[in-house]
Order: structure tokens, then sequence, then C-alpha cells
């Protein structure tokens, strides 16, 4: 289940922001991401933050969804049609996009940068207007493909 929108249908909406007021923000990047990356970023803090101790693998896990990212895109594509430039488009857009978007969840590896852990306010700022230009760039971009 790669593809674009699934992410949101599968429930990542409600991941994204909680109560910071980001959700709608996000909820535009979230298009643009795999949905099982999503789904294993959350599952990948959730589990590992369950053990004692802490291992803090957020770090660890934001490299991976951004790696992993891309290559579930052309995968998806793959499995689908043959290859075009568009595919490969949207692979490079889910790189962008999942940084956006993890930037919003509690425990992301972003968290870790003690700047971007002692400026919340800052950060919901700079990731809803993150979202706003990603978004319609991705948008005038794939359009013109």
């Amino acid at each position: 289940m790669s593809a674009w929108g699934i992410g949101r249908q599968s429930g990542a909406g409600s991941l994204a922001g909680g109560n910071t007021g980001l959700k709608p923000y996000v909820d535009r990047v979230v298009q643009w991401i795999p949905a099982d990356v999503i789904a294993l970023f959350m599952f990948g803090i959730s589990v590992l933050k369950t053990q004692h101790p802490d291992p803090n693998p957020s770090l660890a896990l934001l490299a991976g969804g951004l790696v992993v990212a891309p290559i579930l895109v052309v995968l998806g594509a793959r499995s689908r049609h043959r290859l075009d430039r568009k595919d490969g488009l949207l692979a490079v857009l889910s790189v962008p996009a999942f940084a956006i978007w993890s930037l919003a969840v509690p425990e992301s590896g972003w968290h870790r940068i003690q700047w971007v852990a002692a400026n919340p306010g800052w950060i919901v700022i700079i990731t809803a207007a993150a979202a706003l230009v990603f978004t319609g760039l991705a948008k005038i971009a794939t359009d013109k493909m």
C-alpha cells in the first residue's frame, strides 16, 4: 500500500500534529509520503520507547524514514507500471515531505536537536510554513509532468 493519500486514510493524519494546531498543515504533506513509512516510523518509536533503558532510537528512525520513503515510492510505482520521470519526482518529493511531517511527531529525531526541543513555538511556525510551501511547490511540479 505504498501510494499517495493512503497515509491519510490509514490514520496518519491523527498522528501528525497532535494538539499543536499543525494538523491541517501536516495533513497536506502526508499525501506525499508512502503510508508504510508513516506506519513503520510510528511503530518503531512506540515499540522502542517501551524498552528500558530507553534506547532513544529517534535519530536512526528519522534517517531510516528519509531513506526508505523514496525507495518505497519507486517500488510501489514499479509494481503498477513502468517507471517514468514523474515517479522519480514523486520519490524525491517523499523525502522533504517525510522530513516536514516527522518534525510534527513527538519523539522524532528532530526533538533530539537542542534548538528544536527548546523552541516548540518556532517549530510549529516553521512546520506550518514548510508544509504550505512544500505542498504548493509539489503540486506545481507534479502538475507539469
